[in-house]
């Protein structure tokens, strides 16, 4: 994370905006270059194993898109990310974790399609509750950092 969470109402649909600034690099450890390397990282309040499913389908359509953006990953080397930033909705009363979920999409030699799911949880500091909306009001617990708790590869 580069920036701290910043949190905004939604009066329409009576939610509450969450975006998080993060930067992230992709390496690759294998023996063979990895290639239509694309990645997609989405912010989540719930249920990471259900958006893992839709970050990798997400990267499934960018691996079939002719004209998509995606890289050629050889053995050992890192491609850096920029920052960037993820937004969600989320009621108020649901806020109990904040989830980056990520699948990375490469093709290997022989054109299989891979993917590397990951799934960062945000470390929270119990001590440092703050209000961050008064209306309607909003308890949060400040983190700076998010923690890897599942990596998986097909």
């Amino acid at each position: 994370m580069t920036r701290p969470p910043r949190f905004w109402v939604n009066p329409v649909r009576t939610t509450i905006q969450t975006e998080i600034y993060s930067t992230w690099s992709i390496q690759n450890f294998g023996n063979s270059p990895s290639r239509k390397v694309n990645h997609t990282l989405v912010l989540s309040s719930t249920a990471p194993t259900e958006t893992q499913k839709i970050a990798c389908a997400i990267g499934d359509q960018i691996h079939e898109n002719p004209s998509a953006f995606v890289q050629v990953l050889f053995p050992g080397n890192k491609i850096q990310f920029p920052e960037t930033n993820q937004v969600t909705a989320i009621r108020a009363d649901e806020i109990t974790d904040i989830w980056l979920v990520g699948c990375i999409t490469y093709e290997d030699g022989a054109g299989t399609v891979h993917h590397t799911k990951l799934i960062w949880i945000s470390d929270t500091d119990n001590s440092k509750s703050a209000v961050a909306l008064s209306s309607p009001h909003l308890n949060w617990t400040p983190f700076t950092k998010f923690r890897l708790v599942k990596s998986e590869a097909d």
